[in-house]
């Protein structure tokens, strides 16, 4: 625990995201969004697990999904401050619900605005809960207290194809400044069609 390191995992990034969930529940919103580009890691250990996926065996795979709270292994309870968000989370069946619904409408829209595959598998400490949606323990879906939070990781950014259409500027321009990729323009316009779906339901 206290190797060097381990100090950016344990200390840095623990304080980290503490400080953004105590900030998002300071604002008091309806409604949380986190947007993630994901990559999908590499199982060959001599691989650069960070570098583009090898389309030479085989055409990248691309997905997206959205997690929700939930997925709370026995060994992620070790704390009395963990038990008690479980407690907390299992106590609010109704709004667990109200958030899977909104992440649906979110990951649906997504895979066809972006027109890639909703993500089939989960990933060990991850289940399924409906097309697109996984509970997963994460520390914001944890910590978070007020209204509902979505995670979403909108694409594999490590899939060539994604890569190249992200780092164009082809997009619309930022309050009259740079340009944007079109493909984060797709990604925000479906996240945010998603959302209007979801609140127009009755």
């Amino acid at each position: 625990l206290f190797a060097e390191s381990a100090r950016g995992r344990y200390f840095g990034n623990g304080e980290d995201l503490l400080a953004r969930a105590q900030l998002i529940d300071s604002w008091h919103p309806d409604l949380t969004i986190a947007i993630h580009y994901d990559v999908r890691v590499s199982k060959d250990p001599e691989a650069d697990p960070q570098g583009l996926q090898d389309i030479s065996k085989g055409p990248c795979r691309d997905a997206t999904k959205v997690y929700v709270p939930g997925a709370f292994f026995a060994d992620e309870l070790s704390l009395r401050e963990d038990r008690a968000l479980f407690m907390m989370h299992a106590a609010r069946s109704r709004k667990w619900d109200r958030t899977v619904e909104i992440a649906s409408h979110v990951v649906q829209n997504l895979s066809q605005g972006l027109g890639i595959p909703m993500e089939e598998e989960d990933f060990g400490n991850s289940i399924a809960v409906k097309p697109g949606v996984f509970a997963r323990n994460l520390s914001l879906t944890r910590r978070v207290r007020s209204g509902h939070l979505n995670y979403i990781e909108s694409l594999y950014y490590n899939c060539p194809a994604e890569f190249e259409r992200l780092v164009l500027q082809d997009g619309p321009k930022i309050a009259g400044q740079a340009r944007i990729s079109a493909r984060a323009d797709e990604v925000a316009r479906s996240i945010a069609q998603g959302i209007v779906a979801a609140m127009t339901v009755d």
